[in-house]
């Protein structure tokens, strides 16, 4: 079964995205913090990240640009969960390591 490490601060956000993957049969680890994602990824690594961007403490971007630097999680799918969408955004989401999975529309 393909397990998803869902992190957001936003506790409502964070239930809501877990409520919706295990519906659709993945299994999920929820983190509240870039802390506690730090501590789900060291018991057990996930097929994929979602990622909010900002967190306090410590925010998803810098989170990521972390995780792309140790060699445990260079292959990690890792995507952003966040309401911004321009360009610089997008832009520094993907200079960080966060994969870029969008589809274009024809």
């Amino acid at each position: 079964m393909t397990h998803i490490l869902a992190v957001d601060d936003d506790n409502e956000v964070l239930e809501t995205v877990g409520r919706v993957l295990r519906h659709e049969d993945y299994e999920v680890s929820l983190a509240s913090s870039a802390a506690q994602a730090v501590v789900q990824l060291e018991k057990r690594l996930p097929d994929l990240m979602i990622l909010d961007v900002i967190m306090p403490e410590v925010d998803g971007v810098t989170l990521c640009r972390q995780l792309r630097r140790d060699t445990r999680y260079i292959t990690l799918p890792i995507l952003f969960l966040t309401a911004k969408g321009g360009t610089e955004d997008i832009v520094t989401g993907l200079d960080a390591g966060a994969d870029d999975l969008r589809r274009e529309t024809v």
